[in-house]
């Protein structure tokens, strides 16, 4: 064993270390949001129409719903996702220490960055989430691994297989548009020196990305990956009305009956004659059942995909009439941003079970972060006010390790630039496209660029301590 491979090696036993400590503490993943999780699709349509239920699905990109299928026709489904999940968190830590490496920090920081974040009670929350947050940020870090050594060797299947990696984050997780793949392209063929190979190798990945929305496009009409944009909108303009600006909007004829209920309501909620599957439409369970189990609605039914639009005509006349509302919804997105991920609605059971001992790393993260939770010391306590939980000393963080970034990518070519690039445009894209179209778990889709901060936040310590040492040999001398 040579003395470089030790890094590596603590890196891997700091992950198995923080999964045998958090196991031991019982958190660990269960089936239960395929019970009622809106992005999901019936179970039972999973279990035996797998292909027909995921081609009729206008709500949500396909990949993750093909997973939980392919899952369910295993003998033993919830083995099949604990694996999957424990794999994808090998390769989310791994990368994050790849990329650190590739980067150009040094190996014991790179490692401590990994092992850092294996123990970050968000890293385990999400991995034992049955959810598509985990996976789609264990692809992201892997694409800008992948991207960097694509870039520094010009070898044209590793630059493959970092677009496919990107193409699988569209195709799993809607707030990644094609846009977004098409920038991460540019950022390529900026610092590639084989561009029209690269335009070539760009082609199938882009063709499978943008399959999605064509599809939509021909059964549906609408080229979109998810038909939600009129919900998500909703909540930052209409919804933020009083009942008597509403009222008086509807009575001049600018907003549509619906202003006065609520996205995401059953189906029965809305006037009749919005319940139809539009004419010509096929008739497949997906699409006309009401329910996907009992007590929970179907949202995939066909008849959202107008109800959804006419919220989304009613947002965009909120937006033209009173825009701050949108900007005063944009606000409080952005506080939400930057609660500590743990403190997430969906973990609070699993953490309360797993006692004092998760609750003490808990705080330890807080403290870090900047969050005024870390004063809360047990569940028996009252929880502290909303306005004293963001981590608003991470936000600083988190904008500085962005600005040495950039700084760092222009002054550097090739591989490290590229890599660096992609970083800071997904990091700004989670936060500015994420915190623009929708209001209420933010934080949950923080974690999809967090790997990243982390990563950017190592490079800063490791610059950070070097000119330190620097500016001591000067003293020295």
């Amino acid at each position: 064993m040579t003395r470089k491979r030790l890094p590596l090696l603590f890196a891997i036993a700091g992950f198995v270390a923080s999964r045998v400590l958090y196991t031991k503490l019982g958190i660990t993943l269960e089936e239960d949001p395929l019970r009622y999780f809106w992005q999901y699709l019936e179970r039972g349509e999973l279990e035996t129409n797998l292909l027909e239920a995921v081609y009729y699905q206008h709500t949500q990109p396909p990949l993750f719903n093909l997973y939980l299928g392919l899952g369910l026709k295993t003998a033993r489904p919830l083995l099949f996702f604990r694996a999957g999940a424990m794999l994808l968190g090998l390769v989310l830590h791994l990368s994050i220490f790849a990329l650190a490496r590739r980067l150009g920090v040094r190996a014991w920081l790179a490692a401590l960055a990994s092992i850092t974040f294996a123990f970050n009670p968000a890293s385990i929350l999400m991995e034992a989430w049955l959810f598509y947050e985990h996976g789609v940020s264990a692809l992201i870090v892997l694409s800008a691994v992948l991207l960097h050594r694509a870039i520094a060797t010009e070898r044209g299947w590793t630059l493959f297989f970092a677009l496919l990696a990107m193409a699988a984050v569209v195709l799993t997780r809607s707030l990644f548009h094609l846009g977004w793949m098409l920038v991460a392209i540019v950022i390529v063929l900026m610092f590639t020196r084989r561009r029209l190979r690269a335009v070539a190798i760009a082609l199938v990945p882009l063709a499978l990305a943008s399959s999605v929305y064509v599809k939509n496009w021909v059964v549906f009409g609408r080229p979109v990956a998810s038909t939600w944009m009129g919900f998500s909108l909703s909540r930052l303009t209409t919804t933020q009305l009083t009942p008597m600006e509403k009222d008086e909007l509807m009575r001049e004829g600018v907003l549509s009956e619906l202003a006065d209920d609520a996205p995401w309501l059953p189906l029965p909620y809305y006037p009749r004659e919005m319940r139809e599957l539009p004419e010509g439409w096929p008739e497949v369970r997906v699409l006309t059942a009401v329910e996907r189990s009992p007590r929970h609605p179907n949202f995939n039914h066909g008849a959202y995909v107008a109800i959804s639009e006419t919220f989304a005509r009613d947002a965009r006349v909120v937006l033209e009439r009173e825009p701050e509302l949108w900007w005063e919804s944009t606000q409080h997105a952005w506080t939400l941003h930057f609660l500590p991920i743990h403190d997430y609605t969906f973990f609070h059971a699993q953490r309360r079970q797993a006692g004092p001992w998760m609750r003490a790393i808990e705080r330890a993260y807080e403290r870090l972060g900047g969050s005024g939770l870390a004063e809360w010391e047990s569940w028996d306590a009252p929880m502290p006010p909303f306005d004293e939980r963001p981590g608003w000393a991470w936000a600083v963080i988190t904008g500085l390790a962005i600005l040495v970034a950039l700084i760092i990518a222009l002054r550097r070519r090739r591989a490290t630039g590229a890599a660096l690039l992609f970083a800071v445009f997904t990091i700004t894209w989670v936060g500015l496209v994420g915190n623009s179209l929708e209001v209420g778990e933010n934080q949950r889709f923080r974690f999809l660029s967090e790997p990243l901060t982390w990563v950017l936040a190592a490079l800063v310590l490791d610059r950070a301590l070097f000119a330190l040492r620097a500016m001591r040999r000067r003293l020295m001398g």
